[in-house]
């Protein structure tokens, strides 16, 4: 694992006493994909709204980080990944968002697409949202690619608002996701 960033954060606990604790962004390897999995699934348990979150299955996942994604894990002091932001790169797949916007096909090769993004309610109101993209945003530019994309449900608030502040814009409204049922 690369250790890209160390951060102090602030842990709300359930008494409501916060605590003060380390932590470190890393690149993460393909043998925390279980534990980012279990992480997606108890945050989109704890969701009112299921609506907010498109839950990525352990193998799609393991597929796109096999195939040149990658992924981005906080991890507190006790080695316990409390956030993490996963991205893929599409190439000229027919998954590639950019085919949505309109991308001139030179183009399609310099998409990275923003998975998931998912923060432990504990560590929620530390930033991590932007940290992990200020890092991905970094990591593209060095490494030549040009556009970001990313679904985000409108019912999200806290992600959108995320997304736009950083410079993200909106390109396309669509319905991308959803059940049999609503289409």
């Amino acid at each position: 694992m690369i250790i890209l960033n160390k951060c102090n954060l602030v842990k709300k606990n359930t008494n409501n006493t916060k605590d003060i604790e380390e932590c470190s962004i890393q690149l993460l390897d393909i043998s925390r994909l279980s534990e980012v999995v279990e992480l997606e699934h108890k945050i989109y348990e704890e969701l009112e709204n299921k609506d907010i979150l498109y839950v990525d299955s352990y193998d799609d996942m393991y597929y796109e980080l096999t195939n040149g994604g990658k992924l981005f894990g906080v991890l507190n002091s006790k080695d316990e990944i409390i956030a993490y932001r996963y991205i893929s790169i599409p190439g000229k797949n027919k998954n590639n968002m950019g085919y949505d916007i309109g991308l001139p096909y030179d183009q399609l090769n310099k998409v990275i697409h923003l998975e998931t993004t998912v923060v432990d309610p504990a560590y929620r109101g530390n930033g991590l949202q932007d940290l992990t993209l200020k890092i991905v945003s970094d990591m593209a530019k060095k490494q030549g690619y040009r556009h970001l994309l990313c679904t985000v449900s409108p019912y999200n608030f806290y992600s959108l608002y995320n997304i736009m502040k950083n410079g993200l814009k909106i390109k396309s409204l669509m319905k991308k996701y959803g059940s049999a049922e609503d289409g």
